[in-house]
């Protein structure tokens, strides 16, 4: 299958159901890509979420996430709202540039939902 948008958005249901437990690589991986060895599954996990997440115009890093807790943190605080996604993600690429970070920290991450007005249903 193709990466894109119904992998992408089954994935991001996926975890905004389960937002309240961590999701490892491993199991992401195994889980949507059952068809090839996991090594390919992961591959394909970290390409469609650098390739599909970031909104137009958005540029992190080369260096990507220091950690998978850096991407439990964006999904954790986002719960699966692209437009929290697209907001918190253009906030973490400022303060990555400003910075100089030669990759996105959880203290970007926690930084940058700081700095946004965050509402509670």
């Amino acid at each position: 299958m193709a990466l894109g948008g119904s992998r992408l958005h089954a994935l991001v249901a996926y975890l905004g159901l389960h937002s309240g437990a961590p999701q490892s690589r491993q199991q992401m991986a195994v889980r949507f890509w059952p068809e090839v060895p996991e090594a390919q599954g992961r591959n394909n996990l970290r390409q469609l979420l650098h390739q599909q997440w970031l909104p137009s115009g958005v540029v992190l890093p080369e260096g990507g996430w220091s950690d998978e807790e850096v991407l439990a943190a964006i999904i954790r605080i986002t719960g699966g709202n692209f437009r929290l996604l697209h907001r918190l993600l253009t906030q973490i690429a400022r303060l990555v540039k400003i910075n100089a970070l030669p990759k996105v920290t959880s203290q970007a991450v926690e930084t940058a939902r700081e700095s946004l007005v965050i509402g509670t249903a």
